[in-house]
Protein backbone atom coordinates (compact mmCIF):
# COMPACT_ATOMS: atom_id res chain seq x y z
CA UNK A 1 0.00 0.00 0.00
CA UNK A 2 2.83 2.41 0.78
CA UNK A 3 4.31 1.82 -2.68
CA UNK A 4 0.91 2.45 -4.24
CA UNK A 5 0.52 5.72 -2.36
CA UNK A 6 4.02 6.84 -3.28
CA UNK A 7 3.58 5.90 -6.94
CA UNK A 8 0.30 7.82 -7.09
CA UNK A 9 1.92 10.83 -5.40
CA UNK A 10 -0.82 10.77 -2.76
CA UNK A 11 1.27 12.93 -0.44
CA UNK A 12 3.70 15.75 -1.20
CA UNK A 13 6.43 14.27 0.99
CA UNK A 14 7.81 10.72 1.23
CA UNK A 15 6.02 8.28 3.53
CA UNK A 16 8.28 7.47 6.46
CA UNK A 17 6.07 4.88 8.15
CA UNK A 18 7.56 1.41 8.15
CA UNK A 19 5.54 -1.78 7.88
CA UNK A 20 6.92 -4.62 9.94
CA UNK A 21 5.84 -8.09 10.96
CA UNK A 22 4.30 -8.17 14.39
CA UNK A 23 5.90 -10.23 17.12
CA UNK A 24 3.16 -10.51 19.71
CA UNK A 25 -0.54 -9.83 19.46
CA UNK A 26 -2.87 -9.21 22.36
CA UNK A 27 -6.63 -9.04 21.97
CA UNK A 28 -8.23 -5.89 23.35
CA UNK A 29 -10.29 -6.03 26.48
CA UNK A 30 -14.03 -5.99 25.84
CA UNK A 31 -14.45 -2.41 27.05
CA UNK A 32 -12.06 -1.25 24.30
CA UNK A 33 -13.82 -3.09 21.49
CA UNK A 34 -16.16 -1.17 19.18
CA UNK A 35 -15.67 2.04 21.15
CA UNK A 36 -16.89 4.26 18.33
CA UNK A 37 -19.92 2.10 17.62
CA UNK A 38 -20.92 2.15 21.28
CA UNK A 39 -20.17 5.85 21.88
CA UNK A 40 -21.11 7.75 18.71
CA UNK A 41 -22.66 10.55 20.78
CA UNK A 42 -19.53 11.09 22.87
CA UNK A 43 -17.77 14.39 22.19
CA UNK A 44 -14.50 12.63 21.36
CA UNK A 45 -16.23 10.51 18.72
CA UNK A 46 -18.07 13.49 17.23
CA UNK A 47 -15.11 15.85 17.05
CA UNK A 48 -12.18 13.50 16.52
CA UNK A 49 -13.18 10.10 15.17
CA UNK A 50 -16.10 10.99 12.87
CA UNK A 51 -14.19 13.62 10.84
CA UNK A 52 -11.29 11.21 10.39
CA UNK A 53 -13.61 8.46 9.19
CA UNK A 54 -15.30 10.84 6.74
CA UNK A 55 -11.91 11.94 5.41
CA UNK A 56 -10.86 8.31 5.01
CA UNK A 57 -14.07 7.45 3.15
CA UNK A 58 -13.72 10.49 0.89
CA UNK A 59 -10.13 9.65 -0.03
CA UNK A 60 -10.30 5.83 -0.17
CA UNK A 61 -14.03 5.16 -0.50
CA UNK A 62 -13.59 2.90 -3.50
CA UNK A 63 -11.35 0.62 -1.44
CA UNK A 64 -13.60 0.42 1.63
CA UNK A 65 -16.35 -2.17 2.00
CA UNK A 66 -19.83 -0.63 1.94
CA UNK A 67 -20.66 -2.07 5.35
CA UNK A 68 -17.89 0.05 6.89
CA UNK A 69 -18.98 3.28 5.23
CA UNK A 70 -22.13 3.52 7.30
CA UNK A 71 -21.49 5.66 10.33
Amino acid sequence: MISKLENNKAYPRPIITSVELFKDFYFAENYHKNYFERNKDALYCNYIISPKIQKLIKKFGNEIKEEYKEN
